[in-house]
């Protein structure tokens, strides 16, 4: 009884940190977006940056819930989300590890940048991620239990995850290791399983074929990002595994010790689980890597999700070293040090006369706070700043990348407002 307290107590502590924290505006990024096309309603498009099953989820919410803002209604979706997916990620952790291991590692997860980030924000990976992890969660049960009963149900959930992001296609490496691994399943069995995911994956390019929404290629790289997903540039490729370091080092910072403790572990003992896990998040990362683009950091995700299994693994072993004082010490010090590290990045960073000057240019979004603070509770409004700049009241701003499609989302909601009550 105790452990189911203390678990709906830590997500709900983690639901009311999100609740206080979450933006009350689209955002920076591609918020607006999402918010535009999920008030137009549905749309059969796949495209690579369309996601299929994410917009049109968001579309039938906004239809069922008129009179609500929708930027209010996508915003609470995504926290929704995060919550699934770190429930998800749970499930997970304590097929392997004990109760406390497990909650702490998703407590490390909840509070890392990028996914503290994107589970306050109106974007696609909060709502991705729990896809992602139930697609996952089968073939982590089978490689414990050293069964391959679930392989249906994995290759079912990942064609499905398909729907919600494209990238999902770099974990076809692990899911034929964990088909080809499954002794106890036939050949036919484990056909049947790919071909279940291949079949539901393939539905995407359905809409290009029936009715010429956009080209067959552009439900893996959207026409506008082929030269940067396609193109292979080695300084590029080098910078980008320098950022993946540094991205890594941010999210993670002190969970990374019982990563590699947990990696040790897992090696010696439990190398199925590892080889999984390695499988599921290097092509991600290494996709993000080398894909040069501005909000590449997201793709990381993944493999910090899958890291969560060597640091849940770490922590059960450290802890069992350390005496009762100093256990209790580390589950209250270890959570602290991510909102207290970005606290202080960000304060530091202040001081710094380069960081300063992009202080003041990025002054519009928030500043410094924006790019290492993660709560966007106090963030600027992005619609503010476009009717200003549409009225004269301020000069137009040169990087500001969505003013495009927010002066678009308000022209859109000018005229819903404008709308006759009734209708003669």
């Amino acid at each position: 009884m105790r452990r189911y307290l203390v678990t709906y107590g830590v997500f709900g502590g983690i639901a009311l940190l999100y609740a206080f924290t979450r933006s009350p505006h689209p955002g920076w990024g591609d918020g607006i977006g999402f918010v535009y096309y999920g008030q137009l309603g549905f749309d059969f498009s796949t495209n690579a940056t369309s996601h299929f099953l994410c917009h049109n989820i968001n579309a039938l919410m906004i239809k069922l819930l008129p009179g609500i803002d929708p930027v209010q209604i996508l915003g609470w979706m995504s926290v929704g989300w995060a919550l699934l997916a770190l429930v998800e990620l749970y499930q997970i952790l304590r097929l392997a590890c004990d109760t406390s291991s497990a909650l702490l590692t998703v407590v490390c997860i909840a509070l890392g940048f990028t996914w503290w980030r994107q589970a306050v924000s109106i974007e696609v990976y909060a709502c991705w991620a729990w896809w992602t992890l139930r697609a996952l969660r089968p073939m982590f049960q089978d490689v414990q239990a050293g069964t391959g009963r679930r392989t249906a149900e994995a290759g079912f959930w990942l064609g499905i995850s398909l729907w919600v992001h494209i990238q999902n296609i770099l974990l076809i490496p692990a899911f034929g290791w964990y088909l080809l691994t499954r002794r106890d399943r036939s050949w036919l069995q484990q056909t049947g399983a790919a071909a279940l995911l291949l079949g539901i994956g393939a539905l995407l390019w359905l809409p290009p074929w029936l009715w010429r929404l956009h080209t067959a290629a552009a439900v893996l790289v959207d026409n506008q990002f082929q030269t940067q997903a396609l193109g292979l540039n080695l300084a590029s490729v080098g910078q980008g595994v320098l950022l993946g370091i540094g991205y890594l080092v941010y999210n993670l910072h002190l969970l990374l010790v019982p990563v590699v403790i947990g990696m040790v572990r897992l090696w010696q003992a439990h190398r199925p689980r590892l080889i999984l896990m390695l499988l599921a998040g290097l092509p991600m990362a290494g996709f993000a890597a080398r894909y040069p683009v501005t909000d590449a950091y997201v793709f990381y995700l993944l493999p910090y999700l899958m890291l969560a299994l060597p640091a849940a693994t770490g922590l059960q072993q450290g802890l069992l070293m350390l005496t009762p004082g100093l256990r209790r010490a580390v589950r209250i010090c270890l959570p602290l040090s991510f909102p207290l590290g970005y606290l202080l990045a960000w304060q530091l960073a202040l001081h710094l006369p380069a960081a300063r000057a992009f202080h003041t240019q990025k002054a519009y979004k928030g500043g410094l706070a924006y790019y290492l603070w993660p709560p966007m509770h106090q963030s600027p409004d992005p619609l503010v700043l476009t009717r200003s700049i549409l009225t004269g009241a301020h000069p137009p701003v040169p990087d500001f990348e969505r003013y495009d499609m927010a002066r678009q989302y308000l022209q859109l909601r000018d005229s819903l407002d404008n709308l006759p009550s009734t209708i003669d």
